[in-house]
Formats: C-alpha cells, sequence, structure tokens
C-alpha cells in the first residue's frame, strides 16, 4: 500500500507475490523485504521469488524479475541499478528496466540480509558457513570471503 504521508490516506494498493513455499503459515504475507525507491519505482522481493518494480504513481507493476528463491529483505539502488540478494545462494544486478546486468556465482548459503554497497564492493553475508562475501559492483565477480563463524550471519 502506499500512503499520502500527511493524512494517511491510503493513494494506492498492490497484491503482488503469495506465500511460497510458507503459504500453510503466511496465508497472504509473503512480503518480508522493505521497498527501496528509485525515479518512480518502488523494488520490493517477494517469497514467491520475485523482485517487483512499482509505479509510485499507481501501484501498477511495471516488471517483474523471477530468480530460484525467495527475496526476503531490501534491495539496494547502485547508479540506477538494484542489487538484491535471494535464498537461491546468489546476489543479483538488474537494470531499471528489469533486465540482468549480472548474478554472482553460488555464494554456498542463502542470502538473507540486504546487500550493503562499500565503494566499489557489495558484500552479502549467507546463512550457509557463516560467510561474508565482496562482490565486484560491476560485474558480481568474488573479490573476497570472509568466514566469520559456522553459524549462519543474518
Amino acid at each position: 500500500a502506499c500512503f499520502d504521508p500527511a493524512t494517511g490516506a491510503v493513494r494506492w494498493t498492490a497484491r503482488i507475490g503469495d506465500a511460497g513455499d510458507q503459504s500453510d503459515v503466511l496465508e497472504d504475507a509473503s512480503i518480508e523485504a522493505t521497498c527501496v525507491v528509485s525515479k518512480g519505482l518502488a523494488f520490493v522481493g517477494s517469497y514467491d521469488g520475485c523482485l517487483y518494480a512499482i509505479s509510485t504513481e499507481d501501484g501498477s507493476v511495471k516488471w517483474t524479475y523471477r530468480c530460484g528463491g525467495p527475496i526476503k529483505r531490501a534491495a539496494v539502488i547502485v547508479d540506477g541499478d538494484v542489487v538484491f540478494g535471494a535464498h537461491d545462494r546468489r546476489v543479483r544486478r538488474v537494470d531499471a528496466d528489469g533486465a540482468l546486468v549480472w548474478a554472482s556465482d553460488d555464494l554456498r548459503g542463502a542470502v538473507y540480509a540486504s546487500p550493503v554497497v562499500a565503494g566499489s564492493v557489495v558484500v552479502a553475508a549467507t546463512t550457509g558457513g557463516g560467510a561474508a562475501h565482496g562482490l565486484d559492483v560491476s560485474t558480481g565477480a568474488t573479490v573476497w570471503r570472509y568466514r566469520a563463524t559456522r553459524a549462519p550471519i543474518f
């Protein structure tokens, strides 16, 4: 839902996604990720493994990018592109039209936390083996990997 910040009135609503593999407990609560807004579009991931680009004007879905697992945390905007992680163990960068710019190699664990951009590196934490990964922001190639713990990093 989009609200008028001054009055709290609902400007529009959009129903997207589904509860994916947790539909038995979540019913229609298929969104955990916070949306991020850039240039008139709100980007939000869903349990159905899709990143949705929604018009901030009217709530219409402009495009959908499907990956192989739920997207549970917020994306980040990098030079107008959208960078996000998913439970399919990869980080992706898509452009403002929804075209894939790059996808990381398998990071050996679900990407549960939002990625963070630090200069020319995207930092992604994974649940597999408690590792943090540094990825080149332009190519998605692994720059470094640090295993912090054997427990998952959320």
